[in-house]
């Protein structure tokens, strides 16, 4: 029994872990180029993580616009821009669900057109983390490593040799292991001294409306390209995964109540300066 509750806490401590490799690379780059703040913004994640188990009452995931990210982090936009992006998505994703327009958009996005959009994106962001990481390795060489071996190719090479031990092995899930081979890393190059955990302050929020053109801007820079892998990843084929895997669980789970969902959240949070990860979505 007691080993059976063990192999059950790791897998749902995993499950909780899952959305990391793909959050946290994408909440750092942001943070480290576009300058988001990092303590209001992970306060306001999980929030919406909290808010979408108790009404979905189902593991569902909280992610950035991946497309928005991407195009945001390559171009290091500027923060004010990704604000009217997060607002702008916001209040078009309500008026999809109010107008009803969410379930005909539903018939344009076939399996393979999803698929292909997220190749895309994939694509997308592992050109944009690979020259993020060869300039790294340019500018700060081995990191103090010994026999000059460059900080993230050991981090690179280890992650895949951990991956490939750890990934068919239900005893121990690969996420957690590949947190804590991060975490290890980490306190051997930084030192404690720069992996303490700081003392927890309030986070300040105030009301920040972009200008117009910052609207414009990200309209075109950022929201065209991001709309249809929301309609498409975000809602269309979230509803489906629910369905499949959870049956009558997932009856929450509509292209209507997501739209609602992903609209509020981008809008109250959008609208809340310094919070500039306010990209979410459940995916």
């Amino acid at each position: 029994m007691k080993e059976n509750n063990k192999k059950t806490f790791l897998t749902e401590l995993s499950g909780a872990l899952g959305d990391i490799p793909t959050l946290l690379p994408i909440y750092v780059s942001l943070i480290a180029i576009n300058g988001l703040n990092a303590t209001v913004s992970l306060l306001m994640v999980g929030l919406v993580y909290i808010i979408a188990g108790f009404y979905y009452k189902l593991p569902m995931p909280v992610q950035p616009l991946k497309a928005l990210a991407a195009i945001a982090i390559a171009n290091s936009l500027s923060p004010s821009l990704i604000y009217a992006a997060g607002i702008l998505m916001g209040i078009i994703l309500l008026l999809l669900a109010i107008t009803g327009l969410t379930r005909l958009l539903t018939c344009l996005f076939s399996p393979p057109i999803i698929k292909g959009i997220q190749l895309g994106i994939g694509l997308m962001l592992v050109n944009t983390s690979w020259k993020m990481i060869t300039k790294s390795i340019i500018s700060e060489g081995s990191c103090g490593l010994s026999g000059g071996i460059p900080f993230q190719l050991l981090m690179i090479f280890g992650g895949l040799v951990i991956i490939s031990i750890f990934l068919w092995n239900k005893g121990f899930p690969a996420t957690i292991a590949i947190l804590i081979w991060g975490i290890g890393l980490n306190l051997l190059t930084r030192g404690m001294e720069h992996s303490a955990i700081q003392m927890f302050n309030m986070p300040e929020f105030s009301l920040s409306i972009p200008k117009i053109d910052d609207f414009i801007n990200a309209f075109f820079l950022l929201v065209i390209p991001q709309l249809p892998l929301t309609l498409g990843n975000s809602i269309i084929s979230t509803t489906d995964v629910a369905r499949k895997y959870f049956g009558q669980q997932a009856r929450r789970v509509t292209e209507t109540s997501l739209c609602l969902g992903l609209g509020t959240a981008n809008m109250v949070i959008g609208c809340l300066g310094e919070c500039l990860f306010v990209m979410v979505q459940v995916v």
